[in-house]
């Protein structure tokens, strides 16, 4: 069953991806996945949230592969996902102590004009993570 959904994960559109993980909740270790960083790419790009995304972040943290997070970013930046969305990969690049991409990825937030991102960033981020 593991290896079904880490392929799924891997090759499948997005919309399955986030159907069947929707549909699994949290019995399925996604942090066992090669492509976890795909998981929170669909969400994104399907414009969702999802605990997944956390625990998918989390994986990617744990293991500190920042290339993933690095990965990720670069796949969304230019689509119009949610500041909340952007706060979590900040949050993630700061677990993983990379402070200039986190601080970067805020001052984006706050420029796109969400105020509390620029008045109460740390507020704001505690509320997400």
């Amino acid at each position: 069953l593991t290896e079904i959904i880490c392929n799924i994960i891997d090759a499948a559109e997005c919309k399955a991806v986030v159907s069947v993980l929707d549909s699994l909740g949290k019995i399925f270790n996604i942090s066992v996945c090669a492509n976890v960083k795909r998981i929170p790419y669909c969400y994104a790009i399907l414009k969702k949230t999802s605990e997944n995304v956390d625990l998918a972040l989390e994986a990617i943290i744990s293991s500190g592969k920042k290339d993933q997070l690095d990965k990720l970013y670069s796949e969304i930046i230019n689509m119009n996902v949610s500041a909340e969305f952007l706060i979590k990969i900040a949050n993630a690049y700061k677990k993983l102590g990379a402070i200039k991409e986190s601080n970067e990825i805020i001052k984006k937030i706050c420029e796109s004009g969400v105020k509390e991102a620029c008045e109460n960033i740390k507020d704001i981020i505690s509320k997400v993570m």
